[in-house]
């Protein structure tokens, strides 16, 4: 028969906080890595943000910031007006975050591509979107990497 004694609840303490220590070990181990890669072409500036588990990317997303003199427009009316037709061919595509927002000088996109549910067969149709034949099979950190490098990119260290 069990009987409590005094050390009994400060073991299962101990135990308790040993597994939640170690549960909270597994997910840090599951966090993806980032990776960030930035350019500066004719005045836009460009942060992408691959995370990734290895070489396997798992989402991507691109930050620019557009001056509008780059365009060449004058006004935040103007660059809508040249921006908003790319932009609506980004909507409804599975996988696929996108948002434009016009400020004073400069227009700032935001794009997030999830490929692990991205809609591959859509996507390819949208400027500027790149992927081989094996992509649905996974996007390689690499790869990326080598394409980036090749185009003027440089990765961003800490």
């Amino acid at each position: 028969m069990f009987k409590p004694s005094h050390s009994s609840p400060n073991r299962f303490t101990w135990l308790l906080l040993g597994v939640l220590v170690f549960l909270v070990g597994c997910s840090k181990s599951d966090a993806l890595e980032t990776t960030v890669f930035e350019s500066k072409d004719g005045g836009v500036q460009t942060v992408l943000t691959y995370y990734h588990s290895g070489d396997d990317v798992k989402k991507q997303t691109a930050d620019n910031v557009i001056p509008y003199a780059s365009i060449p427009v004058e006004t935040k009316e103007e660059a809508q007006e040249i921006l908003e037709p790319f932009v609506t061919q980004f909507k409804g595509i599975k996988g696929i975050t996108h948002e434009m927002t016009y400020n004073d000088d400069h227009a700032v996109e935001h794009l997030e591509i999830d490929y692990e549910t991205l809609n591959f067969d859509k996507a390819r149709s949208l400027p500027g979107m790149t992927f081989d034949e094996n992509s649905e099979n996974g996007i390689s950190l690499e790869k990326s990497r080598d394409l980036l490098e090749q185009n003027g990119y440089t990765e961003k260290t800490e």
